[in-house]
């Protein structure tokens, strides 16, 4: 193995595996949930190197968690379990990941202000500026109402690579419906007709203001 690879394996094992681990004993045995994480970093590392370069430092840390997420879709496959269950399973691994980088972002957006509305505008650009940054995420700003923060997203590399590797349902599963839990998180409701990785030509987030907020 590469020692590029290496590297990276090493670094993100150590930042993800420990509240990985911490929900799979949840859902199975501590020794299966051990045998999983080793499958996982070990097919992780065998596509690592395939993992597009060159997409800037937030958007290739994207695809290599898109990597991981696929590597540990098919541990669980290869563990006996239906695609069904083991996709429900990596949803919720990925959200527990996710919940904890919306957390950051909404915790920041305190700076925008005590207005709700504003911080939601906030939070998501953050997001928009690291980890799906520009150019190699493209995204198109959108007029809507008062109370809706309004983008498009017209290139997205994550969607590209689960396309790459035949797995866009597990992308819409994963990557693109967990922002629906997290805009509740932001004590929002997003609204969405479509998503690149569901065939459509954009995703598009409109993310609504509502009555009932986080702190």
């Amino acid at each position: 193995m590469p020692f590029a690879i290496k590297l990276r394996t090493l670094a993100l094992r150590r930042l993800l595996e420990p509240s990985v681990r911490k929900f799979l004993v949840t859902r199975m045995s501590r020794d299966e949930a051990g045998r999983t994480l080793e499958a996982v970093w070990r097919g992780y590392s065998e596509s690592a190197s395939a993992v597009p370069k060159g997409e800037g430092f937030g958007p290739t840390q994207v695809l290599h968690l898109a990597a991981i997420t696929i590597a540990l879709h098919q541990a669980l496959t290869d563990s006996g379990r239906s695609d069904e269950a083991a996709t429900q399973i990596v949803v919720d691994v990925g959200w527990v990941v996710y919940r904890k980088m919306g957390a950051v972002a909404w915790m920041l957006s305190r700076t925008a202000g005590k207005d709700q509305l504003q911080r939601m505008r906030a939070a998501t650009q953050m997001f928009r500026r690291f980890p799906f940054s520009s150019p190699a995420y493209q995204w198109k700003e959108v007029a809507a109402e008062a109370n809706v923060v309004a983008f498009d997203c017209v290139r997205c590399p994550a969607a590209q690579y689960f396309a790459s590797r035949n797995r866009s349902a597990l992308c819409v599963q994963t990557f693109c419906n967990l922002d629906f839990p997290l805009a509740k998180d932001w004590g929002a409701e997003l609204e969405r007709s479509g998503s690149i990785a569901g065939g459509a030509e954009r995703c598009d987030f409109r993310w609504r203001h509502g009555a009932k907020h986080p702190t």
